[in-house]
């Protein structure tokens, strides 16, 4: 392609960062229609089986408000749906290798990895991605089952890709000489269904990875599977009696898992915190003490009035975390913080004097908290308490002082730490607090 060919926007000038000619290339004067490809944006995978499947759905709506050509349309539309499947299955082998990594089992010992993602036959990727999904935890059931069908439609009509790029195949043969008719809607219809299996597929994957990067697994338990059998468990103080016995029979039976195994599932049970506490073992909230969380509420109470406050806190306890909060009108709001405001500089010095890098990191991992899995709060804990202690004295003074301002120091604060610790899995503590902060 050369410069001769005339371009009716501004064409931007070229740059070394990029190859443009004048085809592909980016236009100043209509920039909002520039699109942002390879590095720049970053685009993954699925953004290209996104691309192709939109595509699809665009062009049929198109069709169904009669702009284009059903008979031409057809092809772009069904290769579009065709190959955004297929991405979306390659992306789903890749995503299953790193989780193969993360549950200790690589998938690249699978003797087919370092040529399945090279070739086009959706079918073969497709029995890849089950044999080893299959492998590697049993939750991918269900969605394998709902796929599985559409899979083999697309099979049957175009395997390798070439059916509806191409009217003729590679030995001159026709194509679609035994179809003869497609409609459209029916596509568009199915499309849905296959696009959400899909959505659903990959969800399930991020959560597993999520999941099994805990380390909280053995070599055929999940974690999941682990939350299970402790809410099977007596509690942990009578794992000494008869029935304990039979109860670990049959679970060696349940999960075809030997003696070993079970009891590395029940080690791990009792130090996992979630799980830990179902049978009965006491956990401390990581960082504080419910008499150090008592004695912070006490320090927030001599710089605002629990009185004039109350329905407000009340209310904010009782609003369920993925609920937003009521509008409220801002002067007066305004009005009853500057109503209850009492000696909030000697309440900031209470506070400094009481803080400490441990105490610090146990607030910012509280407050923070919107964790999966306990064990994530924990190693986040590990993380904060490592970088305050490292801090010089100037920085954590710093930090400190942020956090009673943004943090400590509000009209909301001990609501929000009473809410932090129901979400984050210390009930007991959160009614606790509850109780002791309007006592």
């Amino acid at each position: 392609m050369t410069n001769s060919v005339q371009s009716v926007g501004e064409v931007m000038p070229n740059h070394e960062c990029f190859h443009w000619n004048t085809l592909f290339c980016g236009d100043k004067a209509r920039a909002s229609f520039n699109a942002c490809v390879g590095d720049n944006g970053a685009p993954d995978i699925y953004s290209y089986a996104d691309g192709y499947a939109d595509s699809v759905m665009l062009l049929i709506e198109d069709l169904k408000n009669n702009r284009g050509t059903l008979d031409t349309l057809i092809y772009p539309i069904c290769f579009n749906l065709r190959h955004s499947v297929e991405l979306t299955i390659k992306g789903q082998i890749n995503d299953l290798a790193h989780l193969a990594r993360v549950r200790k089992q690589p998938l690249e010992k699978a003797p087919q990895f370092g040529k399945i993602l090279n070739q086009h036959d959706i079918q073969n990727l497709w029995d890849f991605f089950v044999q080893n999904a299959h492998d590697i935890d049993r939750r991918y059931s269900e969605s394998i089952t709902s796929l599985t069908p559409y899979i083999k439609c697309i099979t049957e009509i175009d395997p390798t890709g070439q059916t509806f790029r191409y009217s003729y195949n590679t030995e001159s043969i026709k194509h679609l000489t035994n179809t003869s008719i497609i409609n459209v809607l029916v596509l568009q219809e199915q499309f849905m269904l296959i696009r959400n299996e899909l959505e659903r597929l990959q969800s399930i994957t991020a959560m597993m990875i999520s999941e099994y990067s805990t380390g909280t697994f053995t070599p055929h338990l999940s974690r999941n599977d682990l939350v299970i059998i402790a809410n099977q468990l007596p509690a942990r103080d009578v794992w000494g009696d008869k029935n304990f016995k039979n109860i670990k029979e049959r679970l060696k039976i349940e999960y075809d898992i030997g003696s070993k195994e079970l009891s590395q599932a029940l080690k791990l049970i009792q130090e996992t915190r979630d799980m830990g506490k179902v049978i009965g073992i006491c956990f401390a909230i990581p960082g504080l003490s419910i008499e150090e969380l008592v004695h912070l509420s006490d320090i927030w109470k001599s710089a605002w009035d629990i009185r004039v406050l109350e329905n407000k806190l009340r209310s904010y306890i009782n609003t369920p975390e993925s609920q937003p909060p009521k509008a409220e009108n801002m002067m007066n709001l305004l009005l009853r913080e500057r109503k209850a405001k009492k000696n909030t500089d000697y309440a900031k010095d209470l506070f400094v004097q009481w803080i400490t890098p441990t105490r610090l990191a146990g607030l910012f991992t509280l407050l923070d908290s919107n964790y999966a899995f306990s064990e994530d709060y924990d190693s986040q804990y590990s993380k904060y308490l490592n970088d305050f202690k490292g801090m010089s004295l100037n920085l954590i003074n710093f930090e400190i002082r942020d956090c009673w301002l943004r943090r400590v120091g509000t009209a909301n604060f001990p609501a929000l730490i009473v809410n932090k610790l129901k979400s984050s899995g210390f009930a007991e503590e959160s009614s606790f607090m509850a109780e002791t902060l309007f006592s």
